[in-house]
């Protein structure tokens, strides 16, 4: 059951008072470190979801408007991370005002997928988490959120924008989409289609490529 108005605006009052810090600094700039690969994304947050918004309004007011966060009613999800730590669910927030770094949604209209931070039971996102339509999404990148990436969360992703790369330590594998794809590294396959997951034998991880079965095949190099 969808929390009411007044179950989500009381608590998030106290939530605002203790996330003062983080508001205010978002309120001064957005600023974003370069784009993850999406598995660095899925492993780097508490939470990863995809779902359909519904609704989009603003809870909290200030003497000159919106201070605060803005929720988004979510339908039909599914979580691929953090669901024994959701305890209240239903709402997404994020920031609001410009440049506080607030999504860009578009409530009725798409399925997205999104990573983000989890407090006291709810999920807190940003521009600068990894939040895309649910359709742009390849295959390997939706077999990766939903069976893939957490297998690799204790490997290392490092990205190399020029060529020749330098090798990673054996427990990383070397990101080379944007070296190859003059920035556009999220179109790259290392990106679209493959996963940096421990290797069968030994201690180290290697790039595998993620079948739509919903397991992964260890390469020896990346291969488009």
């Amino acid at each position: 059951m969808l929390p009411s108005r007044n179950s989500v605006v009381l608590p998030l009052a106290v939530v605002a008072v203790a996330l003062s810090g983080w508001l205010c600094a978002l309120s001064q700039a957005c600023s974003c470190a370069g784009e993850p690969h999406p598995q660095q994304a899925f492993c780097g947050s508490d939470v990863g979801k995809s779902l359909h918004f519904v609704e989009k309004k603003n809870l909290l007011q200030g003497q000159d408007g919106p201070k605060a966060t803005i929720s988004a009613k979510e339908a039909l999800p599914q979580t691929f991370k953090g669901q024994e730590e959701l305890t209240r669910t239903g709402y997404i927030y994020s920031p609001v005002g410009e440049p506080s770094c607030a999504l860009d949604i578009q409530p009725h209209k798409r399925h997205y997928i999104l990573t983000g931070r989890i407090w006291s039971g709810m999920i807190y996102v940003t521009l600068c988490n990894f939040i895309r339509p649910w359709n742009t999404l390849s295959s390997g990148q939706k077999s990766g959120f939903s069976d893939i990436y957490g297998s690799g969360c204790t490997c290392q992703i490092s990205t190399c924008n020029q060529k020749p790369c330098e090798p990673t330590e054996a427990r990383a594998c070397t990101w080379t989409d944007s070296s190859t794809y003059q920035g556009a590294r999220r179109w790259g396959p290392q990106a679209k289609t493959q996963a940096c997951l421990p290797a069968l034998e030994g201690d180290g991880c290697l790039w595998s490529k993620i079948n739509g079965s919903g397991s992964a095949e260890p390469l020896d190099k990346p291969v488009p």
